[in-house]
């Protein structure tokens, strides 16, 4: 089974039927999912999950780049998993950190993010204790103290955290069973920490994100290697009307993803930030702007009269048959500029 139709299965919490999952890729969410991540994936379950019976497919044929993309995005998901399983500082993580070479359940890996002894103590200092680092739990005696009751299967200790000086914290990230990414802040030196850190140098080497490198080093679990991550960042200014919204969308991709398929990705993100109405300036409202200001910055008493005088003197082919439209038309477009019409509560 499609990796992709495995997760869509499991958030679902049923079964996708084949012709839902062959339009689906006819239709390219598979596509978008595999090279947009979390993003595309989550369109991809809305389609499926919205699915009644399978509707005609669309008109023309489904261009030879998708599948190129979906079977390059299988390989390189395929080719990392293997390549990080034998990289040196995973074995040496697992082996020595962990002091469990095999990979976690998600339990286990749960409870080792769980743990305060593996968010706070040194790994060194964890290294001599004689219960497990995977497999205990640890309990605070008193509210607000430092002593933990720690119990493992064949066992029990109670530990005393050290006074230490404050050092630099590190947030963890890391990809839960429900594909939710929890994020925990952990001292740099302990078990965590060292994970933290693992995790950051395996995303630069390979195409995941630092949540997913986490979840890999634990669980083992392949991440799948992401094409194009999607970002959008919006800013409504609530109380402030005089200040204009903004919407950035930001695009990373790796340099083997298709020129159209960027394209695609950018498309889409743009609907889900734009409303639905807003369409592309006319040049020559943009060119209208940038007159009036011109004309202000040389002459900021000049009246509308002149300026349309000198509008239609200057632009004889695209004149206006009054001030007032003239006017009616800068101040629309001066509007549409500065203040678009975004969509609240996109996703970013």
């Amino acid at each position: 089974m499609h990796p992709l139709r495995a997760q869509a299965e499991r958030r679902l919490g049923r079964h996708v039927p084949d012709a839902a999952w062959r339009l689906a890729e006819r239709r390219d969410y598979v596509t978008d999912a595999a090279l947009t991540g979390e993003d595309g994936m989550d369109q991809l379950v809305a389609f499926l999950d919205g699915f009644r019976a399978a509707a005609p497919p669309p008109r023309g044929r489904t261009t030879d780049t998708s599948a190129w993309a979906q079977e390059r995005t299988l390989a390189v998901t395929r080719l990392a998993a293997a390549a990080a399983t034998d990289d040196p500082e995973v074995h040496s993580f697992r082996a020595e950190v962990l002091r469990h070479a095999a990979p976690l359940s998600a339990a286990e890996a749960t409870a080792l993010l769980e743990s305060p002894l593996a968010r706070e103590v040194p790994a060194s200092h964890l290294g001599l204790a004689p219960w497990p680092i995977v497999g205990h739990q640890a309990r605070l005696q008193a509210p607000g103290g430092t002593t933990y009751t720690v119990s493992w299967a064949d066992g029990s200790d109670t530990v005393v955290l050290p006074a230490r000086d404050p050092l630099p914290r590190l947030s963890l990230a890391y990809v839960q069973a429900d594909d939710r990414v929890r994020t925990v802040e952990v001292s740099h030196d302990s078990v965590l920490g060292r994970l933290a850190e693992l995790s950051e140098t395996l995303a630069k080497s390979y195409p995941w994100e630092p949540a997913l490198a986490a979840a890999f080093v634990l669980e083992g679990a392949a991440p799948w290697a992401s094409g194009i991550r999607v970002t959008r960042r919006q800013w409504m200014p609530l109380g402030r009307q005089a200040r204009p919204p903004r919407a950035r969308i930001t695009i990373e991709v790796e340099a083997w993803v298709p020129a159209d398929v960027v394209t695609r990705a950018y498309r889409e993100s743009q609907r889900e930030v734009l409303d639905g109405h807003n369409r592309p300036l006319a040049e020559r409202s943009i060119q209208l702007v940038n007159f009036v200001l011109d004309a202000r910055d040389a002459e900021p008493n000049v009246t509308w009269p002149a300026l349309r005088e000198r509008w239609n003197r200057a632009h004889p082919a695209a004149p206006f048959p009054n001030f007032r439209n003239m006017r009616f038309t800068f101040e629309r477009a001066s509007r549409s500029i500065l203040y678009p019409r975004y969509r609240l509560g996109g996703r970013s």
